[in-house]
């Protein structure tokens, strides 16, 4: 199958919220993990500590991530996850998101326990059979999540020219006590996302649902050309 241009990758990637189980090869990871490697970083601190999970300990993880979340629910924050009320546009932005996710399975607004069980999908990875988990040390500044940040947009662009989707899930940072039980990372390293790697459901309303982007001119002032 020919490999998609950096273009087309950016074009064909989404974030896929229904995945088949079916196992991604070892290597093919492996690779995906080394060449997102190549991501710049500033003084070449490369400060991103990674775990990549499949199998019986992925499913583990999932288990007792799930059960948390039906359960006693989020353990203490590694970190705000969203920008504060006052920021009415960007919050707005974050309502509009979960109305095309729920509204796109048929989940209404008042059905609160199919939000909660929706939510909780996060920590199946919404079926996807690999998970990576990105931990930086509590000491890193705002550069370094940027760093961490292009890691990750980097290794989702070289999965999609192979062929294999992806999800970021910073909503694995609600749980991560629950998470270092099952991969030990250390105490002074934060969980700053999850991402699920594997191949959508055709067809699927979370496998090819599209997020609209606010138009050009709303975010860039170009000046001098």
């Amino acid at each position: 199958m020919p490999r998609l241009s950096v273009t087309e990758a950016v074009l064909a990637r989404r974030s896929v919220r229904a995945f088949r189980p079916d196992p991604l090869p070892a290597d093919t990871i492996r690779e995906i993990l080394e060449l997102a490697a190549r991501s710049p970083s500033g003084g070449n601190l490369q400060p991103w500590r990674l775990y990549a999970l499949a199998g019986a300990e992925m499913a583990r993880l999932k288990s007792l991530g799930v059960d948390r979340m039906l359960g006693e629910g989020a353990e203490p924050e590694e970190y705000r996850m969203w920008p504060p009320e006052e920021l009415t546009k960007y919050r707005q932005r974050v309502f509009s998101c979960g109305e095309l996710i729920y509204g796109s399975v048929g989940i209404a607004r008042e059905d609160v326990e199919g939000r909660r069980r929706m939510w909780a999908g996060n920590m199946n990875l919404f079926g996807a059979p690999v998970g990576i988990f990105l931990c930086l040390h509590r000491d890193m500044g705002y550069p370094q999540w940027a760093d961490a940040g292009m890691y990750l947009q980097t290794l989702m662009l070289l999965a999609q020219e192979r062929g294999i989707d992806s999800c970021a899930m910073e909503a694995w940072a609600v749980i991560p006590d629950t998470v270092r039980s099952v991969i030990g990372y250390p105490d002074d390293y934060i969980l700053f996302s999850g991402l699920a790697l594997g191949y959508k459901q055709e067809g699927h309303p979370l496998a090819t649902l599209h997020m609209p982007r606010v138009p050009f001119d709303d975010y860039c002032d170009m000046r001098g050309f």
